[in-house]
């Protein structure tokens, strides 16, 4: 990791690393625990951000200025839910994009779960992915989870 500037990983493959359970019993996510992980991911030698999704929320460490962020994820009816495959990718391009164009974190969150968001509406793992504006009207569209 001493040659990372942005990790971008699933809750699962963070926490996995440091032997950390990424959910509690009950199924839900053990905020605790992913938060340890990103820091630990920082000690370990990432430079910028750790950025982790999941299918709830995402997560942001910022490790100059030690801020963690999170945003829940959109709420997305299942009726629309047309498959999952390639989400966690779309979102890694989504924050790809928003670290290229120099987005705030709380809007690198945002965009980058739309972007994941997007290609729920698809079965296969490119079809569902719109424009930056189309992505940020979804956002807009479905509101986030509570």
């Amino acid at each position: 990791m001493k040659y990372c500037n942005y990790f971008i990983v699933n809750e699962i493959e963070c926490c996995e690393i440091y032997g950390l359970d990424p959910r509690h019993k009950d199924g839900k996510i053990n905020v605790d625990n992913v938060k340890s992980a990103m820091k630990m991911c920082a000690s370990d030698g990432v430079s910028d951000k750790v950025i982790v999704h999941a299918k709830e929320a995402c997560f942001l460490y910022d490790v100059k200025t030690d801020e963690f962020l999170s945003v829940n994820s959109l709420k997305i009816p299942s009726e629309e839910i047309k498959g999952s495959v390639g989400a966690g990718d779309a979102f890694c391009a989504g924050s790809l994009y928003a670290i290229y164009n120099h987005y705030s974190n709380i809007q690198l969150l945002e965009f980058a779960s739309a972007s994941a968001a997007c290609n729920l509406f698809a079965a296969n793992s490119v079809d569902g992915m719109r424009s930056a504006e189309e992505v940020i009207k979804v956002a807009e569209k479905y509101g986030r989870l509570k």
